[in-house]
This record gives C-alpha cells, structure tokens and sequence, in this order.
C-alpha cells in the first residue's frame, strides 16, 4: 500500500518592484521615485478602481506572514552552499538493544557528502563528523528499524544505510536536487535488501524501516518509509516532521478511533510499507526550512511508541548537549521497559 499522499502547501511569492530611467543602469532620484510613487497610488488605488483615493487616505496593505517554521517548503532548490558565513552540524547518537531484546536490529548514520566520510561505523559514533560543516553537498542521517526477528533485521537496516549513503556517494557534482536523488537512493535501498533476501529462509522475511535526512545550508529534506520518525526542536518546542506509515495512524487519520485507542492498538506497529518487502516502495518526501539553533530528533519506534511526547521534548528542553540527551533518551526508555531496541540521533545546525 502506498503511504499517506502528502499535503501541499501555498506559498507567498514577493516581487520587488525597481523604478528606472533612460539607460538600465541609471537610478532615479529620491525626489523623482516620491513623485513616481504619488501618481501610481493614485492611478491605481488598491480598492480596484483608478484616479485618487477617497479624501486622499491610502488604505494599509495587508500583513504577509512568513510561514510556520513546520510548513514544508514546496520549493525545489538544489543544493548549494554559503561562502560568507560557515554552518556547522554538531551531533551525536545511539544505539541499543533494549532490556528485553538479545539482538540489536536498527542501524543510524551520518554521512558528509561533500568529503564522503562516515561518521558511525557498526552503531558507534566515530570523532571526526562529530562537528563537520555543512558543504556544498550537505550531510545525511539515517535511521533504519530492521524487521523479520533474528539476525534478518539487522541485516536489513545495516543495507538499508549503507546503501542509501553509496547512492549519494556515488554522484559526482556537489551541486543536485535533494527530493530527486533522496527517493532515488531510498529506492535503491529498497532494491538491495530484495536483492539480499531470499538466500536463507530468515532472508526471505528481512525488511526495514528508514527515515532517512539530507541537510543543506538553511533546509532539510526527509523521505520517509515506515515509522521511525524525525522531530524539529525550535524555540523549546519538538514538533514531529513526519508521519507513521502504519495502518493505526491510518485510522487514527480517518477518525475511526481517538488518540487513546491508537496508543494502545494492538495492531498499532503493523506498518503500510518497508524497505525489501515485495513490490515497489513509494517515499514520502518533504523539505523543510532549517535554522541555526534548531535540532533534529530522528529516532526508532523503540524510543518514540514507548516514551510519551512531552517527556521526550523535556529531555530536549533541560540537557543542551546531544551527548547527554541522547543518553537520557536511552534512560527514559529504559524506565518504561525498554521492550525494544532503542535508537536515537540528534544533530544540531550552528552558525560560525
């Protein structure tokens, strides 16, 4: 089944109007634009009509409002970087098998794509991306929950993230769009676990989920398949940036049952789609404005189905360093049971 058919949102364009004279490169003077000015608003009034206003008062234009900072961003840009003031990409992350799993089946990733270097090898965090700029092909994350028990899932997220960093890997201008060539190596993904099952009768049931980020310069894109999930923390507050493909959210869409009833759904983990499952996979992709000072939370359903909302935003609001939220993530987890395996990434865009 394909996932939720994303929402399109309207977008505000801004015209900047210029007043010239003579040869093009010639500017009027301040006198000459006032004068300019005065005879346009009164040949067009913005009541529709032409000639002067009524008692000479101009009606206030209306107040354009910027965007909510959760609004995607439907514009397409391609990557690209800023000389004048360097950005920076500071993050962390774990993962752990939980208290009742002996296996650990999720993988996370981190990728600098302009030096095509790795930042996590085998689930642990190596030094050298641990503060990276953000280059002109910017940075991935990944996170990836590996399904089919034993050893299947574990095999599946680790293709899934490492695929989806050698499809990136493998290009060789710096400057791409990020929509295009993030569904083209989710679905490259996709293709090498299908590729992998089958060799053994655990193989054939190996699937995975994967919420997977490219980070520009001031935007991110998410494609999304399963129900891991990314947050963005601004202004203290964490605001989920996707959707759980699962059949519960589905309904909870629908509003067939109430919030109550999907948080204790027995069905509630049972997902619309996977990587390596039989047919083709149809990413859910978003881009985002993303700001210096903002964080982005991705984690697996082992942290985000078990530790409530406001609990997860506390822990972003009172620890300031990913290090320690990350840990206390881990904790909170465990202090609920720790049933599954627990996975959690943050990153966090600072300007120098």
């Amino acid at each position: 089944m394909k996932n939720p058919i994303s929402k399109t949102f309207p977008f505000v364009r801004h015209f900047k109007l210029a007043f010239w004279r003579g040869n093009d490169d010639e500017m009027l003077t301040s006198a000459e634009r006032k004068n300019q000015r005065s005879a346009m608003d009164n040949n067009h009034r913005e009541d529709g009509q032409h000639g002067p206003s009524p008692s000479g008062v101009q009606k206030k234009r209306p107040e354009v409002r910027p965007p909510h900072p959760s609004t995607p961003n439907t514009t397409e840009e391609k990557t690209s970087s800023k000389p004048d003031v360097k950005r920076k990409l500071v993050f962390f992350g774990i993962s752990d098998a939980g208290l009742k799993r002996t296996n650990n089946e999720d993988h996370f990733i981190v990728a600098d794509l302009t030096r095509k270097l790795v930042g996590v090898k085998s689930n642990q965090v190596v030094p050298e991306l641990l503060c990276h700029e953000v280059g002109p092909a910017g940075t991935l994350l990944a996170v990836a929950d590996g399904l089919g028990g034993h050893e299947a899932g574990e095999v599946a997220s680790r293709i899934g993230v490492e695929s989806l960093v050698e499809s990136f890997f493998r290009l060789e201008e710096k400057t791409f769009s990020p929509t295009h060539e993030l569904t083209k190596a989710v679905c490259e993904a996709h293709h090498a676990i299908q590729r992998q099952s089958g060799g053994t009768p655990q193989d054939s049931r190996m699937s995975s989920t994967l919420t997977a980020v490219h980070v520009g310069y001031d935007r991110v894109t998410i494609a999304q398949v399963g129900d891991s999930r990314a947050y963005r923390f601004a202004h203290g507050k964490l605001v989920p940036l996707t959707e759980d493909q699962t059949v519960v959210h589905m309904m909870l869409k629908k509003g067939l049952i109430s919030q109550e009833e999907a948080d204790k759904h027995p069905d509630r983990h049972v997902i619309l789609q996977a990587l390596g499952k039989d047919g083709e996979v149809t990413p859910d992709v978003q881009t985002f404005p993303f700001d210096p000072g903002e964080c982005l939370l991705l984690c697996s359903d082992g942290l985000s189905s078990f530790v409530s909302h406001k609990d997860l935003e506390t822990i972003m609001q009172t620890e300031k360093d990913e290090n320690m939220r990350c840990r206390r993530f881990i904790e909170a987890a465990y202090a609920v049971g720790g049933g599954d395996n627990i996975t959690v990434l943050i990153a966090r865009l600072i300007e120098q």
